[in-house]
């Protein structure tokens, strides 16, 4: 019974997740979220303090791939060793699919990053990879 609960909020969440991606991905419906980025850009940068903006450029190397791809190595080996084959094959599936479709989905949208980045960026700003393999690595910890 929890499998199913476990996999029915997955599967809305990824609902969601592409409503959310078809929404961005319209010019009416950028235009009816990009408010909210906005607003929330020039609150971060109306409260930007420099022992904040050190904590934030920390936040982008601890998310960073640098250390989530160890982690996710041994969230990979624990969940062997358990021998837990479902979670890891979720787990490796996972992975794997969010890794295949940053990149693609980042240059079907080619939405743009907002001037003024703290840190050295490339590509387009949605959606996030540090967002998505934290995401993705959170849920592994989990399973783990």
């Amino acid at each position: 019974m929890l499998r199913r609960r476990l996999l029915v909020a997955g599967l809305l969440l990824l609902a969601l997740g592409v409503a959310l991606t078809a929404v961005i991905g319209t010019r009416g419906g950028l235009g009816a979220v990009q408010w909210v980025d906005d607003g929330f850009r020039e609150l971060m940068v109306s409260l930007r303090w420099p022992p904040l903006v050190t904590v934030s450029e920390m936040l982008s190397v601890v998310f960073g791939t640098a250390v989530l791809w160890p982690v996710r190595a041994l969230v990979t080996l624990v969940i062997a060793v358990r021998r837990r084959w479902l979670a890891l094959t979720a787990w490796v599936t996972a992975v794997v699919l969010s890794e295949l479709a940053i990149g693609p989905v980042k240059l079907l949208l080619d939405r743009p990053r907002p001037p003024g980045a703290l840190i050295g960026t490339s590509a387009a700003s949605y959606p996030s990879g540090h967002a998505i393999a934290s995401a993705v690595t959170a849920i592994g910890v989990v399973m783990a």
